[in-house]
C-alpha cells in the first residue's frame, strides 16, 4: 500500500530508543477485521462484560417542585448491571471489504456491587410517560393538548401530579405500568401512538398493557443491522461504520443538515488504528442518532501501555454553523453543555454530562442542592493505545434531563418551574482482563522490537557504505584510481603521489597483501605452537599491512600541490 507523505508520518511514531518505529506494515496485517484475526473475535463477542451503573435523582421536595419551587435532589446508586455485547447474522463482503452483523446485547442486575442497594428503594422522579406525552405535545402538537391531559387522566387514573414514586428497578428494569384498557377514544388514540412509537423503553405486553423502563424493553435485542469496514484493503478504515438498518446518512436533523446527519466514526467497540491525538476520537451512538467527537486531553502510561486520553463535553451548537443543524429552532439552540434529542427520540428530553459538568452555570442555579459536579466522577473520557485504537480505559457518563415547562393546558404541569430537569445519569466502563492488555503490550512490543533491530542493521549497513563509496571516490577524484582491471595502474604516475611508494598496480598491490598475509600466516603457526591465541596474531598482521597503505596514501596527500587541487574544487 503506498502512503503519502502525511500519511507515513502518521504511520510511523517516535520511540525513545528508535529514531523511527514504522509499526504501520505490522498493524495493516494484524489489526483489522478480517476472519480468524484476534482481533475480528474479540469484536464479534466482547470477551467480558461492560460494567454499567445508573444512578437515579430522587425528588425530595415534589409538592413544592408541583408548585414551581427550585428541587432538592438526592442521588441514589450505583445500580450495577453487566452488560454483554455480541454480534449475530454476522456475513463478510469480500468485495467491499465489509461486514455485516446485528448487535446484541444482555443486562444482569448486580446487586453485589452496587453498595447494598437491592433495587427495591422507593424513590420519585419526573414520571417518564406523563412527561412524555405532556412536553411533546406543547412543544410540537400543540392543537392537541387537550387531547393529551384527557389521555393522561385515563390511562394513569387520574394522576394528582406529574412524578412518579415507586421502586427503583421498576424504573431501571420491571417496568412502570401504562393501562390501555380504557374505552375513551381520545386516551386511545394516545395509546395507539405510544404503541406506533419504536421507543425501545416501551414493552408491548398485550392488547391493552404496555411497561415502560430503562432496560426492560432492550434486554436480549437487536440494537439494529449495522455494516463496517473491515480495514483489509485499507487499514485507517477499519471499523468504520457505512450504514445502519439500510441507511447511510439519517434523515433527523432537518433539511440540508449533511454534517449532522453524518455516519462518523466507528460503533464505539473498535477505533480507528494508526489514530492521531490531533484529531478527534470519533463514534456513531444510535441512540442519540449521531456521532461523538471527543478531543485529546493528556498521556499516561497504564499497566505497561501508553495511553492517549480522550474527553468530550457537549458544546455550544449556536457557537459553530457547522452544528446549528443540532438547534431545533435557528432561535432556539441547546444550552451550553446540553444536546437536544427531541428530533431524534420524539420526546423533548436533553442530555449532558452528569450534574451538569462542564455545562452553563445557569444549569445548576436552577437546581436547589444534590448536584456536585467533579472531574473524577463525571468526565465522560476513553484512553486508548493510538497504533493499534484498543481502547482499555474508559467511561461514557451521561445524565438525561426534561425540558421541563409549565403547561397550562394540563392541570398537573400547570405550574412546574421552566428548567432542564435531571432524571437519571448512568456510566459504561469496562476493566479489560490482564491477559488482553499483555497480549496488546507483547505484541506491540515485539513489533517494536523487530522494527528497531532492523532500523540498526540499516543503519550499519548505510555507514559502511558511505565510508567506502566516499573513499573510492576521494582516491578516483585524486589519483585516477581504477581498482577493478588488471594491469592497470591504482596510483598513475603523478607526481602529487609519487611518495606513496612502490605499489603502482592492481597486480602489485594483491602481491604486496599476499605477501603480508602469508607473512602473518606463518607467525600464527608459530604461535600456535606454543598455545596461544592465534586469532588476535593474525589480526594483528593485517592491521599493520593496512596502515603502511594507509600511511602511505596519507602521507602523499598532505603535499602542498595536492593540497592545491583539493582547493580548486567546487562543492
Amino acid at each position: 500500500m503506498l502512503l503519502d507523505d502525511k500519511r507515513m508520518i502518521t504511520a510511523k511514531r517516535i520511540d525513545r530508543n528508535c529514531t523511527f518505529v514504522p509499526v504501520f506494515t505490522f498493524i495493516e496485517k494484524n489489526v483489522n477485521l478480517r476472519k480468524n484475526c484476534i482481533e475480528r473475535g474479540i469484536y464479534e463477542t466482547l470477551p467480558f462484560p461492560l460494567t454499567l451503573k445508573f444512578y437515579i435523582f430522587d425528588i425530595l421536595n415534589k409538592d413544592e417542585v408541583h408548585n414551581g419551587s427550585k428541587p432538592i435532589l438526592k442521588e441514589i446508586g450505583p445500580f450495577y448491571f453487566d452488560e454483554y455485547i455480541w454480534k449475530n447474522n454476522i456475513s463478510d463482503n469480500d468485495a467491499e471489504d465489509t461486514m455485516a452483523f446485528n448487535i446484541m446485547k444482555k443486562y444482569i442486575f448486580r446487586p453485589d456491587l452496587s453498595k447494598n442497594l437491592t433495587g427495591d428503594e422507593i424513590v420519585t422522579t419526573m414520571h417518564p410517560v406523563i412527561a412524555a406525552i405532556g412536553l411533546t405535545v406543547h412543544f410540537e402538537f400543540r392543537q392537541f393538548l387537550h387531547v393529551a391531559s384527557t389521555a393522561i387522566k385515563e390511562i394513569f387514573h387520574s394522576p394528582t401530579d406529574a412524578f412518579w414514586t415507586g421502586k427503583a428497578m421498576d424504573l431501571l428494569y420491571n417496568g412502570i405500568g401504562i393501562d390501555c384498557s380504557t374505552k375513551n377514544p381520545l386516551a386511545k388514540l394516545a395509546c395507539n401512538e405510544i404503541r406506533k412509537s419504536k421507543n425501545p423503553m416501551i414493552q408491548k405486553m398485550n392488547r391493552t398493557q404496555m411497561k415502560f423502563s430503562i432496560l426492560g424493553g432492550v434486554n436480549f435485542t437487536s440494537t439494529g443491522h449495522w455494516k463496517v469496514n473491515r480495514g483489509v484493503k485499507n487499514i485507517r478504515k477499519a471499523g468504520q461504520v457505512i450504514e445502519v438498518d439500510g441507511q447511510t446518512e439519517l434523515k433527523v436533523w432537518g433539511e440540508g443538515s449533511n454534517q449532522c446527519n453524518q455516519l462518523v466514526g466507528t460503533d464505539g467497540l473498535l477505533f480507528t488504528p494508526l489514530q492521531s491525538k490531533k484529531k478527534p476520537l470519533t463514534f456513531f451512538v444510535q441512540q442519540i442518532c449521531t456521532s461523538l467527537h471527543l478531543k485529546y486531553e493528556q498521556t499516561a502510561s497504564y499497566r505497561g501501555v501508553d495511553l492517549h486520553t480522550f474527553t468530550k463535553e457537549f458544546e455550544d451548537f449556536s457557537a459553530n454553523n457547522l452544528t446549528r443543524c443540532f438547534c431545533r429552532q435557528p432561535d432556539r439552540c441547546p444550552i451550553q453543555g446540553t444536546m437536544d434529542l427531541l428530533p431524534c427520540v420524539q420526546v423533548p428530553v436533553t442530555i449532558s454530562l452528569p450534574h451538569f459538568y462542564r455545562a452553563d452555570p445557569s444549569l445548576l442555579a436552577n437546581i436547589a442542592s444534590g448536584l456536585k459536579p467533579t472531574k473524577k466522577k463525571h468526565e465522560f473520557f476513553i484512553s486508548l493505545e493510538l497504533n493499534s485504537g484498543v481502547a482499555l480505559r474508559g467511561a461514557g457518563r451521561v445524565q438525561i434531563n426534561f425540558e421541563v415547562e409549565p403547561i397550562k393546558e394540563i392541570e398537573i404541569m400547570a405550574n412546574l418551574p421552566k428548567m432542564i430537569f435531571p432524571w437519571i445519569w448512568f456510566e459504561e466502563s469496562a476493566e479489560v482482563p490482564d491477559s488482553l492488555v499483555n497480549l496488546l503490550k507483547y505484541t506491540l512490543t515485539l513489533a517494536k522490537t523487530i522494527n528497531c533491530a532492523l532500523q540498526w542493521i540499516t543503519l550499519t549497513y548505510w555507514l559502511f557504505g558511505t565510508i567506502i563509496c566516499t573513499t573510492l571516490f576521494v582516491l578516483s577524484r585524486y589519483a585516477n584510481v581504477n581498482i577493478f582491471e588488471e594491469g592497470q595502474s591504482v596510483f598513475m604516475k603523478s607526481p602529487n603521489l609519487s611518495k606513496i611508494g612502490a605499489i603502482t598496480t592492481a597486480s602489485e598491490l594483491s602481491d604486496k597483501v599476499n605477501d603480508g598475509l602469508k607473512t602473518i600466516d606463518e607467525k600464527d603457526a608459530d604461535v600456535n605452537v606454543n598455545g596461544e591465541d592465534t586469532n588476535s596474531h593474525s589480526k594483528n598482521g593485517a592491521v599493520i599491512l593496512l596502515n603502511e597503505i594507509v600511511t602511505k596514501a596519507a602521507s602523499a596527500a598532505n603535499k602542498s600541490r595536492l593540497q592545491t587541487d583539493f582547493n580548486s574544487i567546487k562543492f
